[in-house]
């Protein structure tokens, strides 16, 4: 058992992100998920703008999907790392270390507005799909 402990001792746990970066990442999300729905809108009024839209939210959605697999990737780290399910499973006792771990993996959870960021992509997806059919059927030009 001590052998266990000493060596989750060595073990990096990352800080969970502040509120002002969960905010930024939250409304590069929103923003991109916007233009890439506006995408199919501008494309009946303007290539050139339809294509603006297109970049800018590529662009976004690259920064703000970078940001969010680096986030999954530390939580399955220190998961691993801890081997938090295992012993989460076994019932086996838990250290100072794997509380930490704990600790940073429900706070960044519990933080993240990934929830509410998949919520308006699907109202917006929605609005941009009637729009869409709205202009392409004529009922608005």
């Amino acid at each position: 058992m001590t052998d266990l402990a000493s060596n989750t001792m060595d073990i990096y746990i990352p800080r969970a992100n502040s509120l002002r970066t969960v905010q930024f990442y939250f409304w590069l999300g929103i923003i991109s998920a916007i233009f890439i729905r506006m995408v199919i809108i501008a494309d009946h009024y303007s290539g050139l703008m339809s294509k603006a839209f297109f970049y800018l939210g590529v662009i976004g959605y690259f920064v703000f999907f970078a940001h969010r697999y680096r986030i999954a990737t530390r939580r399955v780290g220190v998961l691993n790392d801890l081997e938090l399910l295992r012993k989460v499973e076994e019932r086996r006792p838990l250290n100072e270390n794997d509380y930490e771990g704990l600790e940073y993996i429900v706070r960044s959870i519990s933080l993240s507005k990934e929830r509410l960021n998949y919520l308006v992509i699907i109202v917006f997806s929605l609005i941009a799909i009637f729009l869409s059919l709205t202009l392409d059927f004529g009922i608005i030009a």
